[in-house]
């Protein structure tokens, strides 16, 4: 069987404040924010005040990648960080550290970016949207 090229693209769920999130990631990582549809495409289907929320969204950023929405209106999001947290791999240490001190601006972290004992850098958080993530460094 021939196999193809597969992207792994995390979706990211947000209630109510996917854009709020995108603008803060666009600012840490320069990337760019594409709002492919809002809910205002469903017409009568949400209420006019959810009709400039993101129903679709791609944020891209150096080679990675991810997707966004805000969900439905009447559900809810599941607790952030239960099963799944984001992982970036920087090669430059001052880099990753900028993007961890970045990442927890009014976030938690739950382990500090420092140096570990098998010789990288890493650091745990859970950013001020409930997404969690890992970021490490090789230490170059």
């Amino acid at each position: 069987m021939k196999t193809s090229l597969i992207h792994l693209v995390p979706y990211l769920r947000f209630d109510g404040n996917c854009e709020e999130a995108l603008t803060f990631y666009s600012h840490i990582f320069n990337g760019t924010i594409n709002i492919e549809q809002r809910y205002k495409v469903l017409g009568n289907q949400v209420s006019d005040s959810y009709h400039s929320k993101i129903l679709h969204a791609q944020f891209e950023f150096a080679e990675a990648r991810f997707f966004a929405c805000d969900v439905f209106p009447d559900r809810k999001t599941q607790p952030s960080g239960t099963n799944v947290s984001l992982s970036l791999l920087l090669e430059d240490t001052e880099h990753a550290s900028h993007v961890f001190n970045s990442l927890s601006e009014d976030g938690t972290v739950q382990m500090p970016f420092e140096k570990q004992f098998w010789g990288d850098w890493h650091g745990g958080l859970k950013d001020k949207f409930g997404i969690d993530w890992n970021v490490n460094s090789l230490g170059r």
